[in-house]
């Protein structure tokens, strides 16, 4: 769940600014939940904002495989 945020929060910031304020606020509501900065810091391996041009190719083959399989 949390690795899928961090690149949901990548695809749609774009600016590197807005990402990490996204980041920033979402650790904190899942400190409040007890999880714990080692959890965070493992879902977050490998994805910083850099990654984003990859991520969005990704995402939108992944739409353009969905829509193949309606028709």
């Amino acid at each position: 769940m949390i690795k899928g945020e961090v690149i949901r929060y990548i695809s749609l910031c774009s600016q590197e600014k807005g990402f990490d304020k996204a980041w920033n606020r979402f650790t904190k509501a899942l400190n409040g939940r007890e999880y714990t900065a080692q959890q965070l810091k493992k879902a977050r391996e490998g994805l910083d904002y850099k990654s984003r041009p990859s991520l969005i190719q990704k995402r939108i083959e992944k739409a353009a495989d969905k829509s193949k399989e309606k028709t």
